[in-house]
């Protein structure tokens, strides 16, 4: 017994004495107080043990727990010696040169007993790969390596792989290959299977011979040769050991050594192909982002595809994307943009664009709402003029401004939350500052920042849009005097004079209103009739096509987009039916309502089935017909 007398050094020696890192106390304070007895006759140190055992016992235990040395278990009734097994496993990994002609440490050479349940037991060729994954964490971090061919088993640390473990088998390599001419033997053996590549095939021999820690590096970068060269090394040690009827030593040092560094030889490699194919997924990714229409939501960026059509999504893993997309969003040190930004649209959905494509995305925007506002405005300007009415956007270029706003923020919001942002304008001073300049055309604000007139952002001109509407009119609204008798009497008949005459009108439109209701839903019905397979329910048939075209697995996400599905097909219809009141609905006027929306939404046509989705927007379109009031 050593003369340093602290409680942990007695703990441990008592752990050592009894084989285990479990210490009952009761056992424990009994031993203590006898051979404190006994040792105390020859040193003094020993006296404080010799009474009061268990005081001070006590008092010195709590101080060992909270250094985490040791832990109390069984309502305080065993300790746990945590360092047990590292006090007997460390100095053997650490002396790995001594101990290359020995086989790896197992209970049975260090003089314990381990039961199954005090350590986690990997086997060598089916188990290293999901460790790396998933490696030991608890408090008894002792593996257990199970080899074939009924070689003994290893145990190591947990905090030794895969180094000094893969050390500790190319050591036994190559001490191995230092005796009894296996050099020599095995080089002739692989010429075989490596011809024209001798040299190749000798200097890797060499180097576990002479430098055997320097392949470590070699085997973690996988190279194509390398990776041949230690797979066809390890089968032809094998294949020769197993021929020996009885195992030297040595024998099963470097069949267990060959046997670890094949695993981590394979797991390498794999993870290597892992990277590659995980960095050009990342560089199809990034292909993809670039690709009209340019501005994409995390949704439709997990159902990228690759060139042969494979999802990118599991050739890297959610978290890889993740820390791809953080890492472009972030701007580096002294840029104010980073090359990937993120907007959010009318939904609150984070959208993302390249930097380098924001302008575009602003353009195809404007172009979507250019088409829609003209035709929409022109419908709105030709009624006014019919009933000789006039508003002042017709005149007025900044009221008219003020109207095409409206009009974007109903058609196309996005265009203007894109534009409302101060990083939009940044991105046109950065490229003029690279590029020198920037096209008229491609300029969406001042020079000061302020946001350039939507006119002509738009590029509508209020003269032409009313030249237009003019055009539409019948030929007499040309001609000034009988424009002005005609607006005369339509004013004079809409006075006061007229409102009971007004009343009638209006009268006799209400006992129209339920016919024309009642066509609507007729036609309606037909619809629903025509497109509900096998005379199901219009929503089991809507639910049966939903099955077609959509492509998400995630219930909530899918759930998302059906509403959002939705919500736009209730907008356009809503829409279409306060332009064109007195519109007869037909089944030709449904079809061409539900094309417009699926051609105006770009989104949809990255869903699946497309005939099945536009039936799906058909069907719902008459569904809300029919329990639509007019």
């Amino acid at each position: 017994m050593p003369q340093q007398l602290d409680l942990y050094t007695i703990l441990m020696l008592y752990a050592n004495k009894r084989h285990s890192p479990y210490i009952d106390i009761n056992l424990f304070l009994v031993f203590l107080e006898k051979y404190a007895t006994r040792a105390s006759k020859e040193h003094a140190e020993w006296k404080k043990w010799t009474s009061d055992t268990k005081t001070h016992f006590y008092k010195e235990l709590p101080s060992l727990v909270e250094a985490k040395k040791c832990e109390l278990l069984d309502n305080n009734r065993r300790v746990l010696m945590v360092d047990f097994y590292a006090a007997l496993l460390n100095p053997i990994y650490k002396d790995i040169d001594t101990n290359a002609g020995v086989p790896f440490p197992d209970a049975a050479s260090l003089g314990i007993t381990l039961p199954d349940e005090e350590c986690r037991i990997l086997s060598i060729k089916e188990d290293l790969a999901e460790y790396m994954q998933n490696p030991q964490k608890s408090i008894m971090p002792v593996i257990k390596i199970v080899f074939p061919d009924d070689i003994p088993s290893a145990l190591v640390l947990a905090t030794a792989i895969p180094r000094p473990l893969l050390d500790a088998a190319l050591l036994k390599v190559r001490n191995f290959l230092r005796t009894q001419n296996n050099m020599n033997f095995f080089q002739r053996r692989l010429l075989s299977q490596m011809q024209g590549k001798e040299g190749f095939l000798r200097d890797a021999l060499n180097m576990v011979s002479v430098r055997p820690l320097d392949c470590i590096p070699q085997i973690q970068a996988s190279g194509e040769f390398i990776s041949y060269f230690w797979s066809s090394f390890c089968s032809a040690v094998k294949s020769e050991l197993r021929k020996k009827n009885d195992f030297l030593s040595i024998d099963i040092a470097v069949f267990q050594a060959v046997y670890i560094i094949e695993a981590f030889s394979t797991l390498f490699k794999e993870i290597m192909i892992a990277e590659r194919e995980k960095e050009m997924a990342l560089k199809a990714l990034e292909t993809a982002i670039d690709q009209p229409p340019y501005a994409y939501t995390m949704e439709e960026i997990f159902k990228f595809t690759d060139s042969t059509g494979r999802a990118l999504l599991g050739q890297y893993t959610e978290e890889d994307l993740k820390e791809y997309l953080n890492s472009k969003s972030t701007a580096a040190d002294g840029e104010e943009l980073s090359s990937l930004l993120i907007y959010r649209n009318k939904k609150g959905e984070q959208i993302f664009i390249n930097k380098q494509k924001v302008f575009l995305v602003c353009a195809r925007l404007a172009g979507e709402a250019r088409n829609q506002i003209r035709k929409a405005l022109g419908t709105r300007w030709l009624r006014l003029m019919r009933d000789f009415n006039k508003e002042p956007a017709m005149e007025n270029d900044e009221q008219f401004h003020q109207l095409l706003t409206k009009y974007v923020l109903q058609f196309v919001p996005d265009l203007i939350y894109l534009l409302r942002d101060k990083r939009t304008f940044l991105i046109q001073c950065e490229t003029e500052r690279s590029q020198g300049g920037v096209p008229l055309t491609a300029r969406f604000y001042n020079p000061v920042g302020i946001l350039l007139p939507m006119g002509t952002l738009l590029m509508l001109n209020r003269k032409d849009l009313l030249t237009d509407a003019r055009i539409l009119l019948p030929v007499w609204y040309s001609i000034p005097v009988l424009s002005a008798i005609f607006a005369f009497f339509s004013r004079l008949f809409s006075g006061n004079k007229n409102k009971p005459q007004k009343k009638e009108t209006s009268s006799s439109e209400k006992e129209k209103a339920p016919s024309q209701e009642q066509a609507i839903k007729a036609t309606a019905a037909q619809i629903v009739q025509k497109l509900s397979a096998g005379g199901k329910s219009p929503e089991a048939s809507m639910a049966d096509l939903e099955k077609r075209w959509h492509v998400i697995l995630n219930k909530e996400s899918k759930q998302h987009l059906i509403t959002d599905i939705k919500s736009l097909i209730k907008d356009r219809l809503r829409r279409n039916l306060r332009l064109n009141m007195n519109q007869k609905i037909s089944e030709q006027i449904i079809d061409d309502l539900a094309a417009s929306i699926y051609v105006e939404a770009p989104v949809l046509k990255k869903l699946g089935d497309q005939e099945s989705l536009i039936t799906y927007i058909k069907l719902y379109i008459a569904k809300l017909l029919l329990t639509t009031k007019f």
